[in-house]
């Protein structure tokens, strides 16, 4: 015990030592100071950090990185220097504005390397896009330059090493830097060039704070007629005239709860809505496509001109590889500020010579082939996906053009003459019931009519191997593929569900999404259990009695089809439907579907009902079990009453009951199950 006394006393004397000798150190000057600074944001940080960076460092007080860099400068004697390793989102971001003025005022630069990510050996990923800067503390020459040289390209921290003594390095006028707009360092001269922000400016996009609640897609809502739902620009994925048009989000006319409720939705403005411009993916590889004026998310940021007539040129230069080069030169984080896009040279006689080249009609007209976006006519003939689109029409599903939505770009086309093959309830089967001929034979006769004279069985051949069918028959690709190729093709929102028995030869019905869950939903509903299904049923009793091979098999898996079926018409736990931002008095009882909560929750009672015999994990009655999942969503609800949403109340276990604990979380969950009686309860409660 003596001896570790000893060594504990001992081991504490080094240590005070050590901090002694360090707080000597640091209180002293330096000629140089030499390090990789460390990195910690301010949401990360403590509240004792946060409050010391506010107090010592509030024009840095963003990252530790940048605090460290103005102590590090404190650190030196009158003319000493810092030589750091820092992240480079402060060369750019807005919130750095004031630091970069003051340091590039009053300080002298020496150079800038600018190293990319993965520019340690030690630290794998792609973690940190960095720069080294060399500075001194001393006011800036007048015509002052620095030396700059770019390695960010370089794949390893070894070839960048390389690159710091090989590459060609430029000299940098350290007022020019100043001068740049919000005094960005982009390591290059804008030559006495007009800048873009002069003819256009770039806007900040809507964040909704739930994105599950208020985003969707067009086809798994009703009528868009912008009363409720208003279209969404979203970022392109790749640059053509018109795309990123598939999304919707619950706008109200800016006056329901997203405004009401959530504090996330102060962009965009609306002086943005309804002008046109250039819409830029804001991640990675900027993308552009043609905006037309509707709400934009902040995966996009439009650049919308001051004047019309400069689009096509502005258009001609987002484009090109040089815009994209010159954007990345002054904003090198992975997600580009929307001011940045602006902040570039602009030479608008080049651009508008190179647009008058590429577009000499004006620029492109709204369309697309793609029926995923709302632009799509909604004809099989000239789609992308000519068979996906036949059995939509054939289920009476319309896309927004042929339904007159209120979409700017979107007008509304004539009949097409598809219409007579529609059926009128919305269900149609696989198999001959009701007098009604197989879905295959109902599909090809509205693909001639679609095709006319281009119709032929060689065609039909074509379209199957389009769709991996080939050498296969229509009706094989209706039971085995189509369900899949839909779910995947629609974003795993599917709006026609194909409902089964769990037998190849058993019974097949596609049901269109909106007739199920619309003002007529539970009708359409019984209607499949009691008129198609029981027909069903109807025939394989006959074929019972008359001996008929694999009768019994398929009626018992038709008469367990029907029984799950109406569970989910019951709607008890865990068959019913349950929306988590809707208060308890407003949850579904039985099969009430609201088809403006989506897909995602209305779809639920179907991934849980099994056919007879489920072996598969996961396997449920329709077809291919979509990929949609109900865990905690993102984010954090504001407080609600407990009475009404007691899922958002911290529980000690899940019953049922409002038996919880007093505390209130907010989590988003949504695997969660109350009985009839419990929303019954809450129904009359509210009434009283």
């Amino acid at each position: 015990e003596s001896l570790e006394g000893s060594t504990t006393f001992h081991e504490m004397a080094v240590t005070a030592r050590g901090l002694a000798k360090a707080a000597e150190i640091l209180a002293g000057q330096f000629t140089l100071v030499a390090t990789n600074v460390p990195y910690l944001g301010r949401g990360n940080q403590d509240e004792a950090l946060q409050d010391y960076c506010e107090r010592v460092h509030p024009e840095a007080k963003h990252d530790l990185a940048t605090c460290f860099a103005e102590r590090c400068l404190d650190f030196c004697n009158r003319g000493g220097s810092i030589s750091l390793v820092t992240p480079q989102n402060w060369f750019s971001q807005p919130r750095y504005e004031k630091l970069r003025t003051r340091l590039l005022t009053c300080n002298q630069w020496h150079s800038v390397a600018r190293l990319g990510s993965g520019a340690f050996e030690t630290i794998g990923g792609e973690v940190v896009t960095v720069s080294l800067v060399v500075l001194s503390n001393m006011k800036a020459h007048g015509d002052g330059l620095f030396v700059a040289l770019d390695v960010s390209e370089e794949p390893t921290a070894a070839r960048k090493a390389i690159g710091l003594v090989q590459e060609t390095v430029l000299a940098i006028s350290q007022a020019s830097q100043v001068r740049n707009p919000d005094a960005i360092i982009t390591l290059d001269s804008s030559g006495g060039k007009e800048l873009l922000n002069a003819l256009a400016r770039a806007w900040q996009g809507l964040v909704t704070g739930d994105d599950n609640r208020f985003y969707g897609v067009f086809w798994e809502r009703a009528q868009l007629d912008g009363r409720v739902w208003s279209p969404v620009q979203q970022a392109p994925q790749t640059s053509i005239p018109f795309t990123g048009r598939e999304t919707v989000v619950r706008w109200e006319n800016a006056k329901g709860d997203l405004h009401l409720r959530s504090k996330a939705h102060n962009f965009p403005p609306p002086s943005t809505l309804g002008k046109t411009g250039i819409a830029i993916q804001r991640m990675v590889s900027l993308n552009a496509t043609i905006f037309s004026g509707d709400v934009f998310d902040d995966s996009v940021a439009p650049l919308i001109p001051e004047e019309p007539a400069h689009l096509p040129a502005i258009y001609a230069l987002c484009l090109s590889e040089e815009f994209k080069k010159a954007v990345r030169r002054i904003n090198h984080q992975p997600k580009v500020i929307p001011g940045a896009l602006t902040k570039i040279p602009f030479d608008l006689a080049h651009w508008q010579k190179v647009a008058a080249e590429k577009y000499p009609l004006g620029l492109p007209k709204p369309f697309s082939s793609d029926p995923t976006q709302w632009l799509f006519n909604g004809h099989p003939a000239g789609a992308d996906q000519p068979l996906h689109v036949a059995v939509a029409r054939l289920l009476g599903y319309q896309w927004p053009r042929q339904t007159g939505s209120s979409f700017p770009d979107c007008p509304a086309l004539d009949p097409d003459g598809l219409e007579k093959h529609v059926d009128s309830g919305g269900i149609v089967c696989l198999n001959p019931l009701r007098g009604d001929p197989p879905a295959a034979d109902r599909l090809i006769s509205l693909l001639g009519d679609a095709f006319g004279s281009e119709w032929s069985a060689a065609r039909l051949a074509g379209l199957l191997t389009e769709v991996d069918f080939a050498g296969k028959k229509l009706d094989d690709w209706l039971r085995d593929g189509f369900f899949a190729q839909h779910c995947q093709l629609f974003h795993q929102r599917p709006f026609l569900w194909h409902v089964w028995d769990g037998r190849g030869d058993g019974f097949h019905a596609l049901v269109n999404y909106h007739w199920l869950a619309g003002p007529k939903g539970k009708r359409t509903f019984e209607a499949l259990i009691y008129t198609y299904l029981g027909d069903w049923i109807d025939h394989q009793r006959a074929d019972q009695k008359a001996g008929v091979e694999g009768a019994d098999g398929r009626l018992a898996a038709a008469e367990h089809l029907k029984a799950e079926l109406e569970k989910i018409l019951a709607g008890e736990p865990p068959y019913d439907i349950f929306v988590r931002w809707k208060p308890l008095a407003e949850q579904a009882i039985g099969w009430e579907p609201d088809i403006n909560d989506g897909v995602r929750m209305n779809i639920r009672p179907f991934m849980t009902a099994k056919p007879i015999g489920a072996r598969t994990k996961g396997a449920c009655i329709l077809r291919t079990t979509p990929k949609i999942k109900w865990d905690k969503d993102r984010g954090k609800e504001p407080q609600r009453a407990r009475e009404d949403f007691p899922w958002f109340w911290k529980w000690d276990e899940m019953t049922e009951n409002f038996e919880g604990t007093k505390t209130f979380d907010g989590n988003r969950w949504n695997d969660l199950h109350y009985s009839r009686a419990h929303k019954e309860t809450a129904r009359a409660r509210r009434v009283k």
